[in-house]
């Protein structure tokens, strides 16, 4: 409960904030001519956003040489690894989301594709212990010995930082 009390706050107070900037909602202008091609590119940036995470996650798996099998499209289970390696895959889609999300504000922080990478990757992170409570990466980082809910900070305040720099 303690992890969805702060998740609100946190995107509640990003809201706030953004409306006493006049930022944009989800990243679009109200006074922005909205286009077909930059709906599309910022849902690309969206989807891309979520193929990142994972692919962040088979990538360790793959180095770590773990057992796997993919659940769903977005949950796979994995066993033959230590406690230590287990953290480092759950960790690293967040790792490899956000490593992407910073790439892309430092070279291309203008576009409809990184505002709609950037408001997911941000969404996803802050919105996580509300959508996977009990079952999830900082879970997962928590049965393994780690604090997940001071990783799900780190994630969460970085999170809100891309908020604020992406150039909406």
């Amino acid at each position: 409960m303690k992890k969805a009390i702060i998740a609100i706050l946190l995107v509640l107070s990003g809201c706030a904030q953004a409306y006493a900037f006049e930022c944009k909602l989800c990243g679009v202008s109200l006074n922005k001519h909205l286009t077909w091609e930059s709906v599309g590119k910022m849902a690309i940036g969206a989807i891309s956003s979520i193929i990142v995470h994972e692919a962040g996650h088979l990538i360790t798996m793959e180095i770590t040489g773990a057992d796997y099998h993919w659940e769903t499209l977005f949950s796979s289970e994995c066993s033959g690894v230590s406690p230590a390696e287990a953290r480092w895959i759950a960790r690293n889609g967040f790792l490899f989301q956000h490593g992407v999300n910073l790439a892309l504000l430092k070279w291309k922080p203008e576009t409809d594709f990184t505002v709609g990478y950037t408001v997911t990757t941000s969404l996803v992170t802050l919105t996580y212990p509300l959508r996977h409570d009990g079952d999830g990466d900082f879970d997962m980082i928590d049965r393994c010995g780690g604090s997940g809910d001071a990783e799900w900070a780190l994630f969460g305040g970085l999170a809100v930082r891309n908020l604020f720099v992406v150039e909406w």
